[in-house]
């Protein structure tokens, strides 16, 4: 892989939002400690205030990862930290989520396949007596036909973007 030029992370902001989701900003520094464009374009317009707490995600990412990221915010897919994967890149989008991991060429792929999140964790899905669920630790949220077409909308999208087809 290239020299790493960026890091990025999500800041929190005290504060909800009218739909009542807590506010943040993303941000992506470069080596030199620059914040890069992603910041700006994503937050154009919108008052600066101030990070109370957040993540960085310690993952340094080569300016083609970068893009992909920044087409990722575009698309409107949002990192999100689930202990204990802080580490990880894992992008959610509503209630779907997918854990994304570099790759040589510079891009990023999927390391795992996209899930529901269940009480804002990574669920698996379980093929029950009763139907199939979405489960983490000993909550269960039904695998609806409508949950299930809002998951594949979501990983193909997401794979529009990665621009992997599929792969895994």
């Amino acid at each position: 892989m290239g020299a790493p030029l960026f890091v990025l992370g999500w800041r929190k902001k005290e504060g909800f939002n009218a739909e009542g989701a807590e506010v943040g900003a993303p941000f992506a520094e470069s080596a030199q400690g620059k914040q890069s464009s992603l910041r700006r374009e994503m937050h154009a317009g919108r008052q600066d205030a101030g990070a109370t707490s957040g993540y960085n995600l310690g993952m340094e990412f080569t300016e083609a990862q970068m893009r992909v990221v920044e087409r990722l915010f575009e698309a409107g897919f949002r990192p999100i930290a689930i202990p204990p994967y802080e580490s990880a890149l894992i992008m959610h989008k509503g209630e779907c989520a997918a854990v994304l991991g570099q790759v040589e060429n510079g891009g990023l792929k999927l390391l795992v396949p996209v899930t529901f999140l269940v009480d804002g964790n990574l669920s698996v899905k379980l093929k029950k007596s009763s139907g199939d669920v979405f489960v983490w630790k000993k909550k269960e949220v039904a695998a609806t036909e409508e949950r299930l077409r809002e998951l594949e909308g979501f990983r193909l999208g997401l794979e529009g973007i990665l621009g992997t087809g599929g792969e895994q």
